[in-house]
């Protein structure tokens, strides 16, 4: 890990245990606080969830991981 750079990152997956891409937010860490990146963390979690149930089968692991329901549109529906 580069020295005074901040960052936070998640997987998408495609199907169950098969990770496609992955997407960060970085910047440097004069700038970027550790409470900032828990901040960004959870909007970021719920993009790749999102993102994972678009790519993935519509019954994939990340639809199902959620209890049925997608985090974003909170409809049963994961292309919504």
């Amino acid at each position: 890990m580069a020295r005074g750079v901040r960052c936070v990152a998640a997987p998408i997956f495609v199907f169950p245990g098969q990770v496609a891409a992955a997407i960060g937010i970085a910047g440097p860490a004069a700038r970027i606080s550790r409470q900032m990146l828990e901040r960004l963390a959870r909007p970021l979690i719920v993009s790749v969830r999102q993102l994972s149930g678009r790519l993935a089968h519509p019954l994939g692991c990340i639809h199902k991981a959620v209890g049925g329901v997608d985090p974003v549109s909170r409809t049963s529906d994961p292309l919504t």
